[in-house]
């Protein structure tokens, strides 16, 4: 197996926390820092958010309305909570906040730092490496020390700019590498073969990135690699056992 080199710095650990969240300016939740709450809320006097019936017009009776996220009689129950996740304060949250991210009302985590919330799930890490400041612009990016410090990737490889992004949601290029925010192992191949009729295969433009793999090996030949075999992926260079 010949992985590609990674040259980064890990800030913070993988993973996430499985700690209950309140959401900050959600019901039953703590106000903003200026006072104020979500939609259908207002702030009280202890600085909780709570329905203001004047605004919450999705509360039409006394049973918990779904997807009505200033109804106070959600408060304390996530029966109605299906695709989202359950709050500390017992309401039913989107799931796709970092400090409150889960689904299928199970209770909502807090990603931990370098962390972010995608497809409801705390993903990747926070990664510093090369770059240039010019490229290392995005939302989750940061330019620091002469680093770009990119926010929940998985890592980050060899690349091109066209390769790496063309196209792509789950990439971020830095000027310089190509960091990914799929768990992947990325091995030497070829533009033709990796990616080509492949679900599990994706090309940085210098090494192809194989979903799922768990062993990856010196290969020349996809026929001796694939044909007549499952669970296998030839990315040119290398024949991976998914």
């Amino acid at each position: 197996m010949r992985p590609a080199v990674i040259v980064a710095v890990l800030l913070t650990a993988c993973g996430s926390t499985t700690n209950d969240s309140c959401p900050v300016a959600s019901i039953s939740c703590a106000c903003t820092a200026a006072g104020t709450c979500d939609p259908g809320l207002e702030c009280n006097a202890d600085k909780i958010c709570v329905s203001d019936p004047a605004t919450c017009t999705c509360n039409v009776d006394s049973a918990c309305s779904a997807g009505c996220a200033c109804d106070p009689d959600c408060v304390g129950t996530c029966s109605h909570c299906s695709s989202g996740c359950c709050t500390a304060a017992g309401t039913c949250a989107s799931g796709t906040a970092d400090n409150a991210c889960g689904s299928g009302g199970a209770s909502c985590a807090v990603c931990d730092m370098g962390s972010l919330c995608h497809d409801n799930d705390c993903v990747g890490t926070r990664i510093c490496t090369a770059g240039t400041s010019s490229d290392c612009t995005g939302t989750h990016e940061q330019w620091i020390g002469g680093q770009c410090c990119v926010e929940g990737v998985t890592q980050c490889v060899d690349g091109t700019s066209l390769d790496c992004e063309t196209g792509h949601t789950d990439r971020i290029w830095t000027g310089s590498k190509c960091c990914i925010e799929f768990d992947a192992m990325c091995v030497a191949g070829d533009s033709l073969n990796c990616g080509t009729g492949s679900t599990v295969e994706e090309w940085t433009g210098s090494v192809c990135c194989v979903k799922g793999a768990t062993q990856c090996f010196a290969s020349t030949s996809e026929l001796d690699c694939t044909v007549g075999h499952t669970g296998r992926s030839f990315t040119g260079a290398e024949c991976c056992l998914l």
